[in-house]
């Protein structure tokens, strides 16, 4: 019970974190504004149709499949289900505690989009290895139940977040 609270606190810490970025990019693209702003003040961004991206439908899934989703309304239902299928597998790939390295392939379109997907990823405490508008983002861990599928999830959300394509993951001892 208290390893779901924890995987359930990690995934929910990705999901403001990659909302966080999102805001962010965006805020960044606008232009600079000369004077500067009072803290206290109350600020809106203007975001086109085109910036947001929109949730997917999941209706008619399992509910563990939207449960998932409410975390991550950027991540593909298919993707989702797909990870929530290979759980088992993962949990059960290594001895709990095991010290494993989890290596993610991303690929950008939008240079300014990966380097701030590089950027995040490294204050989060990501090894991150880049070549033009593909990336590799590594990071050790110990497994334990759910430990590596909400690495994954993490990673592939905010990847998503910012227009990436999430290409799949490597997990060695």
């Amino acid at each position: 019970m208290f390893k779901r609270k924890i995987v359930t606190s990690v995934l929910l810490l990705g999901a403001v974190a990659g909302a966080y970025a999102a805001v962010k990019l965006l805020k960044d693209d606008k232009e600079d504004v000369d004077e500067e702003l009072d803290d206290n003040e109350i600020h809106f961004i203007n975001i086109s149709d085109e910036e947001v991206r929109k949730p997917y439908d999941v209706e008619g899934r399992d509910q563990s499949v939207k449960e998932v989703a409410a975390m991550y309304p950027c991540l593909d239902p298919d993707f989702i289900e797909e990870m929530l299928s290979k759980k088992e597998e993962l949990n059960k790939s290594f001895n709990e505690d095991t010290l494993v390295t989890v290596s993610h392939k991303v690929d950008f379109k939008m240079l300014d989009r990966l380097e701030e997907f590089t950027k995040i990823m490294e204050e989060a405490g990501y090894e991150v290895e880049s070549d033009e508008l593909n990336v590799v983002v590594s990071r050790k861990l110990f497994t334990e139940d759910d430990a590596i599928l909400s690495d994954v999830l993490n990673v592939a959300n905010q990847a998503a977040v910012l227009y990436g394509e999430y290409l799949g993951n490597e997990v060695k001892e």
